[in-house]
């Protein structure tokens, strides 16, 4: 949709993200805006009101990212086909779209509802945040070195080696470790620059030179016990 960069009349100044520099009238008191940094649709009362309260905006703001379908299907009014609309509601509305549509959303339908389906059926297990592949040091050929925490515990994390070939054909929304196969990573070599740059904040370059010289790591806790005590203030 191609947007005038002279508001036409009604157009609304400003928005939810900044000042408006570019709108179209779309239909009855609804407007497609731009702003340098976003946009949406702006429905006003007398057609807001014509959206189903499940899905209204109080203020009649609709972002074009993940809310523009909605006056699109309800009003008629806005970019893109009716299909796009309904899978767009599909992805980031799914709980509202079956409830008001009475269906149930099967595998496939919702990627927002399977993301959902996926995280609570590996509840308890331990899903890969982050991995190395076998050109780092202490990775072996073949292998991918990974960083998995449990239920997005932040705090506990293990680290485990998988297969290449395995971790390659891994779920859209992550890789999940089978503790009965996959071995432990006990031998760490992450370099203090990516892995502890977030826990030395600003302190000066010395100590990177001398965090350095402590790999490689032994074992995750005696790294981080080894580490605190050579950039413990003096």
């Amino acid at each position: 949709m191609k947007l005038l960069s002279c508001l036409p009349e009604g157009c609304p100044k400003m928005s939810p993200w900044g000042k408006v520099q570019n709108g179209e009238k779309i239909g009855e008191e609804t407007y497609a805006v731009s702003t340098a940094s976003h946009g949406g649709i702006k429905c006003y009362p007398k057609a807001n009101v014509r959206i189903p309260a499940i899905f209204r905006a109080n203020d009649g703001w609709y972002e074009e990212d993940c809310d523009w379908a909605i006056p699109v299907i309800f009003l008629g009014n806005g970019p893109g086909t009716l299909e796009d609309a309904h899978k767009t509601l599909k992805n980031w509305h799914w709980k509202d779209y079956e409830q008001h549509f009475g269906v149930v959303l099967a595998p496939g339908e919702s990627r927002g509802k399977d993301r959902v389906c996926w995280t609570v059926s590996n509840a308890g297990r331990w899903i890969v945040t982050a991995a190395w592949g076998d050109y780092h040091s202490s990775v072996p050929q073949g292998m991918v070195g990974c960083h998995a925490v449990r239920d997005e515990d932040q705090t506990n994390s293990r680290y485990y080696l998988v297969p290449r070939e395995e971790y390659a054909a891994r779920n859209v929304f992550g890789f999940v470790i089978d503790e009965s196969k996959h071995g432990i990573w006990t031998i760490i070599q992450v370099g203090i620059r990516g892995f502890a740059s977030e826990q030395i904040h600003g302190h000066c370059r010395d100590l990177f030179d001398a965090a350095e010289r402590l790999i490689p790591i032994i074992h995750e806790e005696e790294y981080q016990r080894r580490f605190m005590e050579i950039t413990k203030p003096t």
